[in-house]
């Protein structure tokens, strides 16, 4: 889980240095995401030879049909890269600068570090873009069903600002600002879900978005 309770510490102006236990339970959980979103409807939730099967094939063809969504959805995608690079340059001027510490890797190395971190940024738009404000939305529908639908509406509302916020404090070790411009990311990128119709966008976003602001850091220092 992301560090949500985690104090403002000096590790926010270390470079991060990615153990093998975060890793292991970032790929764990992933897998156990992408899984769950690529055979919903599917109906066959068997681990045998033959439910294995369905699940590629069926994965397969549905991710398809998802990123030619997101294919015809780039002016959208790009759109929201743009305000999420802008707001965070806009943000920077307010904030302490942070010396980053960099550490000696090898090519390699590296390699793995930015596979790494977009392995973390699609955990994060799983939970946070997909899963809880699907939760939220289904709870609400299960309480109100068709008793009260403007309390549904106000409910689902209420997870859709929750889940971002969610996103936001999952940030607060970086400070206040990284905070603030976590919820306007995570705004725009859920838009960006909604409007795509697609999990496949907000994860290349986010992935290309880190890998960019490592990439600036490393150039720069």
């Amino acid at each position: 889980m992301p560090p949500i309770l985690s104090q403002t510490s000096s590790e926010a102006n270390i470079f991060p240095e990615y153990s093998i236990v975060p890793v292991l339970l970032a790929f764990l959980w992933s897998s156990v995401g992408i899984f769950a979103v690529y055979t919903q409807n599917h109906g066959n939730s068997t681990f045998s030879t033959t439910g294995i099967k369905h699940f590629f094939v069926f994965s397969s063809i549905k991710f398809q049909i998802k990123f030619r969504k997101c294919v015809k959805q780039y002016k959208s995608s790009l759109l929201t890269f743009f305000l999420i690079f802008a707001s965070g340059f806009i943000i920077s001027f307010f904030e302490t600068p942070n010396d980053f510490t960099i550490p000696q890797k090898t090519i390699f190395e590296w390699i793995v570090f930015f596979l790494i971190t977009c392995v973390f940024a699609c955990t994060e738009e799983i939970l946070y873009r997909y899963y809880l404000p699907k939760t939220f939305k289904y709870f609400s529908i299960g309480i109100f069903h068709n008793k009260n639908i403007a309390a549904r509406k106000f409910f689902i509302a209420v997870g859709e600002i929750l889940s971002i916020l969610l996103f936001a404090l999952a940030h607060r070790y970086l400070g206040i600002f990284a905070v603030f411009h976590a919820f306007i990311s995570g705004a725009l990128l859920r838009w960006n879900i909604k409007k795509t119709d697609t999990v496949v966008s907000v994860c290349l976003i986010h992935c290309f978005y880190n890998c960019l602001i490592f990439a600036l850091y490393i150039f720069f220092n």
